[in-house]
């Protein structure tokens, strides 16, 4: 597959969404691949709290099981 489409977003408590895209430019059949995906702008608020993150990839052009394009990971947001 070629140029697949990511989106990352991050659900701060009881903050709104923010979401940002990228794409991975080639993903051979079967296979994962690491995306980096940037330009997030973090509140201050969201800071040293726990934090929602959805990821997902496609779908792609004839992909017929989509129930694995989606993962779910809670995070700490903090400065380093």
């Amino acid at each position: 597959e070629t140029d697949v489409p990511v989106a990352v977003t991050i659900k701060p408590p009881g903050l709104s969404e923010i979401t940002q895209t990228g794409s991975i430019a080639t993903l051979p059949s079967n296979k994962s691949q690491t995306v980096t995906v940037r330009g997030f702008v973090i509140p201050a608020e969201a800071l040293s709290k726990v934090s929602n993150v959805t990821v997902t990839a496609g779908p792609v052009k004839g992909e017929r099981v989509k129930t694995n394009n989606t993962a779910r990971y809670k995070i700490l947001l903090q400065l380093q």
